[in-house]
């Protein structure tokens, strides 16, 4: 199977190391933004799914406050 792009579409294994990626991405993007600008950040796809075979892409989704109070927050 391959993508719009023609690239090959690749599903990995379940691998338990993907939880452990997206905490950092977690992480880094508290670090960047400040914990105060989100309501929280999930780690949602197929990806969040232990023991789910997946296109290994962690798929974050963050909840903020207030999109005019996080809009400063986004360099230009």
């Amino acid at each position: 199977m391959t993508s719009r792009t023609g690239k090959p579409i690749v599903i990995a294994p379940y691998d338990p190391a993907w939880k452990r990626r997206f905490e950092e991405e977690r992480a880094m993007l508290y670090a960047a933004c400040g914990r105060d600008a989100f309501v929280r950040i999930e780690h949602v796809g197929s990806t969040a799914v232990p023991g789910l075979g997946a296109k290994p892409v962690i798929d974050i989704m963050p909840g903020v406050r207030s999109l005019d109070a996080f809009a400063p927050r986004i360099p230009e």
